[in-house]
């Protein structure tokens, strides 16, 4: 009984002790850097959630966006840590929450130049350009430095107002003459656009830039507003039937249709036309279209060639090939012409020993630093048995365009035709890598699924 209040007054001394050692140690685990560590031990300092979570954030953005959560909960989370936080959200693919932060954030008017440029690619790719351009408005003010803000807003007045994007455009170039702006297209483009104050005229400039950009969507917006200030402006309806089937938005035949009615005797109105039909397989259409193309285009080899692959389609192999004579000999000194001819003689093989190897030789000859030429001349040599000539060739043409995956495909063709079967394998394997889909993946993955089940 003597010993107990000993022992109570013990027991009392390792707990205060405890109570001393225990923050010590979690402010020690903090100053380490060791933020769940020290939690664990102050379990009332819940901004060390927070950063721990801007600790792992780089590195492991999920795990960043519990402990973010987690210090949300406790009222812990701060500008820094929701700026964070949406930066995971952006990283692991949920930009739905990401945007929600940001526009949290936006409310409050607490950004950075980094969010505001993430916010108006998202809603770029949404197509909300609306709400593009206000971000990127707010962003030319608060960070009039970045050269992006202004190059965004001039590709949305492009779409709108073309002669008011020049001065985006000439402030991007002040801040950042980067290549990558392409300011020789977009100034061309210009130049041409104020040469006519129609608006509709314009537009349909304007819009063929965007479309070179990739810019779809936005052509789209240029060209429907242009059709619908000029509703018998050919040029415009021409290019909307094909941005239309590249956007997969709006009727794409209508546009053609008025596009023929308004401006039957314009290049662009046949080559559009017959694309359309051509992609529909509806080949004898498509080949009406090119031969209307190559009577406005008469020096232009392109039209020829695609007369004689439609041609070649349904079955008119004999004419198909008087095509690309005529196409060689309307362009001698243009590589491309008998490069077609020669890979059409590679595919028939009843003109690749009389024409088809002169005709790969000569492409090769006129640019030889185009890697289709030397991979057509492989092809070429490859189906006259000169199997050593064809590897060289399609390793040259590998070393001049080691991403494409044609010249790859073609040499595991050949080393399986000589018997090397690793090497082929090898090669198939390379090409099946760089073509993701398409024709030629499937032949690849056809040709792998053969000869190594």
């Amino acid at each position: 009984m003597k010993n107990r209040p000993r022992l109570a007054v013990f027991l009392l001394l390792i707990l205060l002790l405890l109570i001393v050692l225990f923050p010590l140690l979690g402010y020690f685990f903090e100053k380490k850097g060791k933020f769940i560590e020290a939690y664990r031990l102050l379990p009332w300092r819940h901004e060390l959630l927070q950063e721990q979570g801007l600790l792992v954030a780089g590195h492991a953005p999920l795990e960043a966006i519990i402990l973010f959560q987690q210090a949300r909960l406790n009222h812990a989370l701060d500008v820094t840590g929701q700026l964070a936080l949406a930066q995971a959200y952006h990283q692991t693919g949920q930009p739905d929450l990401a945007l929600q932060e940001w526009e949290s954030l936006f409310g409050q008017k607490k950004y950075t130049s980094a969010m505001l440029l993430l916010m108006a690619q998202i809603y770029h790719q949404r197509a909300n350009y609306p709400r593009e351009l206000e971000i990127c408005q707010i962003g030319a003010q608060v960070f009039p430095d970045i050269a992006e803000f202004y190059w965004r807003m001039g590709l949305l007045k492009l779409a709108d107002n073309p002669l008011l994007a020049l001065g985006f455009f000439e402030q991007t170039q002040k801040l950042d003459p980067q290549p990558v702006y392409r300011f020789p297209e977009l100034f061309l483009t210009l130049q041409r656009a104020a040469l006519s104050e129609d608006l509709a005229y314009q537009l349909s400039i304007s819009a063929q830039t965007l479309a070179s950009f990739n810019e779809w969507t936005l052509a789209q917006q240029a060209l429907e507003k242009a059709v619908a200030i000029s509703p018998a402006y050919g040029p415009a309806w021409a290019l909307l039937g094909e941005v239309r089937q590249q956007t997969g938005k709006g009727d794409a035949y209508i546009a053609l249709k008025n596009a023929l009615i308004f401006a039957p005797d314009l290049l662009l109105t046949r080559a559009y036309f017959g694309l359309y039909w051509q992609r529909r397989n509806d080949f004898q259409k498509a080949l009406l279209q090119f031969e209307q193309a190559a009577r406005l285009d008469a020096l232009n080899p392109l039209w020829l060639m695609t007369i004689a692959e439609l041609s070649f389609r349904q079955g008119a192999v004999e004419q198909s090939y008087q095509y690309y004579l005529r196409a060689v000999e309307l362009a001698p000194e243009d590589a491309a012409p008998w490069r077609a001819l020669a890979l059409y003689c590679v595919q028939t093989e009843f003109c690749l020993k009389e024409t088809g190897l002169n005709a790969a030789l000569k492409a090769n000859t006129l640019a030889p630093e185009d890697w289709r030429n030397p991979d057509a001349l492989g092809q070429a040599l490859m189906g006259l048995g000169q199997n050593e000539s064809a590897r060289r060739m399609f390793i040259l043409s590998s070393q001049l365009a080691p991403e494409e995956p044609g010249p790859h495909f073609h040499y595991g063709l050949l080393l399986l035709r000589m018997q090397e079967t690793d090497l082929a394998y090898q090669s198939l394997q390379k090409a099946k890598t760089l073509a993701s889909s398409g024709p030629l993946a499937e032949s690849i993955q056809n040709t792998l699924s053969r000869y190594f089940p």
